[in-house]
């Protein structure tokens, strides 16, 4: 039997309490729980399916399976919220696994006799009527008949059916769930007694789990059950507990108090708060009993720790315009007297990198951009296809992306719109000074080449009458 575990998140990329599959339990990432139980069943063999908007991160929590002694492989879903098409591909056994919710698999395993035969489907009260935990044992070509448009709600509910109709649905306990704020919160405090969840830290009497190099004010106050991941500290006078659960590297400030709550890890929380039954990340606020969320930008309230002093990426975008200005300069003053004429008609964003276009619509942008008031790299400025042109996601993907002079679908150069808006999205999930660099590069090569072509092309035209085709130059 193989393992198969499915990512599908339905909270925006921009949420205060993060995707479900990231949020934590106990100083790590659900997900990982998950993977955990899935390899405590002896399994060496599991597919990830990644429905969300942040692939990568979970690749990168992940790894490659290798620290576990198993193999992992990726399929990432086009389609947002329909993983239906990819769950059909698996004709083999499988154990299948949400990666928002945790059970724990082999115990369950052990319990039913021979299940790897068998259908098995878990389900608990996590709705008003029992509901699909998150967790099955599938068959050799039963996903094969699942429907091609199924979303996360449809296939709970087709898992369950299909079970029912096989004799293989048993009742279980409640999984540690990341569907909403309150459900995080009750999976902190049922998760601090489990034992088959692997933790960290060193557990202290009262019901207190300290992780390394914690530095607690000798007036502040811990109320078990408390948990402090590696490198947090905690100011004079605050109170934490009961329920109270700080990821690693955040920071706690003086007579603040924390109960029923969770802190985000590497998030710096002011001085005299009192935070209840909610989740404090670096931007916002998330109360659990009414699910409303509340944006702090008040650095002395809320904020990431992670937040860099400089913004280097914005200020490697300046310095490359101002190269770019410098560089182009010459050639602009050279250029607008042989251009003036076409002006007009080159301020349309070109499909591809060209020489009037860089002359005419990038160039004199150049110093708003060296100025902070446009950026130089984003997506394509021009407006996303609405209705059933793109898929379902990517047009609020698209427009949570801001727009630059220049993108990757401009230099890459495709004629498909939907090649293109692929590209900007691409680029855009993982943006870093390096990947800035590396596209006015491409851009500037693009640029060389397409004026050597033309180069070559007015170098070597042929006279007008070869450039006819055959039959017109036998009548002329």
């Amino acid at each position: 039997m193989k393992g198969l575990i499915l990512v599908s998140d339905a909270s925006p990329a921009s949420s205060v309490a993060g995707l479900e599959g990231l949020r934590p339990l106990l100083g790590r990432p659900f997900a990982l729980h998950v993977l955990e139980q899935v390899v405590s069943t002896g399994i060496k063999e599991i597919d990830v399916i990644l429905d969300t908007p942040r692939p990568l991160d979970y690749e990168r929590a992940f790894g490659t399976g290798e620290r576990y002694g198993v193999t992992l492989r990726y399929h990432l879903v086009r389609d947002p919220g329909r993983p239906g098409p990819h769950l059909r591909r698996f004709r083999d056994a499988r154990l299948l696994a949400l990666a928002h919710r945790i059970v724990n698999a082999s115990q369950l395993l052990r319990a039913a006799d021979g299940v790897s035969a068998l259908p098995a489907v878990w389900c608990s009260d996590l709705a008003s009527a029992p509901s699909w935990s998150g967790w099955a044992v599938v068959p050799p070509d039963v996903l094969n008949e699942l429907p091609a448009d199924t979303d996360l709600e449809g296939l709970g509910q087709w898992i369950v059916a299909w079970g029912q109709s096989g004799g293989g649905v048993t009742e279980v306990s409640a999984p540690f769930s990341a569907d909403d704020p309150a459900r995080l919160i009750d999976a902190q405090r049922r998760a601090f007694s489990a034992d088959f969840l692997q933790m960290r830290g060193t557990l202290l009497p009262g019901d207190i789990r300290l992780g390394r190099a914690v530095a607690i004010d000798p007036t502040a106050r811990l109320i078990g059950p408390v948990f402090l991941g590696d490198q947090v500290r905690v100011g004079a006078g605050a109170v934490l507990g009961p329920n109270a659960f700080v990821g690693a590297g955040a920071v706690i400030g003086r007579h603040t108090v924390l109960r029923d709550a969770i802190v985000t890890r590497r998030t710096c929380v002011g001085e005299r708060l009192d935070i209840e039954n909610a989740i404090a990340s670096g931007a916002g606020l998330v109360h659990a009993g009414h699910a409303a969320e509340l944006r702090v930008s008040d650095p002395f309230i809320l904020s990431p720790m992670n937040r860099p002093l400089v913004e280097v990426r914005d200020w490697t975008q300046r310095a490359l315009a101002l190269g770019l200005l410098l560089v182009g300069a010459p050639a602009a003053a050279l250029s607008r007297l042989l251009i003036r004429s076409r002006t007009r008609s080159a301020l349309r964003p070109s499909v591809t990198p060209t020489a009037l276009d860089f002359l005419t619509r990038v160039w004199p942008a150049l110093p708003a951009v060296i100025r902070g008031r446009t950026a130089l790299i984003g997506r394509e400025n021009v407006p996303a296809p609405v209705g059933d042109d793109l898929p379902v996601g990517w047009t609020e993907r698209l427009a949570a992306l801001k727009p630059g002079l220049l993108s990757s679908a401009l230099v890459d150069g495709d004629r498909s719109a939907i090649v293109r808006h692929l590209s900007d999205l691409t680029f855009g999930a993982t943006p870093s000074p390096k990947a800035d660099v590396r596209l006015v590069g491409r851009y500037l090569l693009s640029l060389a080449a397409h004026s050597a072509r033309l180069g070559r092309a007015r170098l070597f035209r042929k006279p007008r009458a070869w450039a006819m085709p055959a039959a017109a130059r036998i009548r002329n």
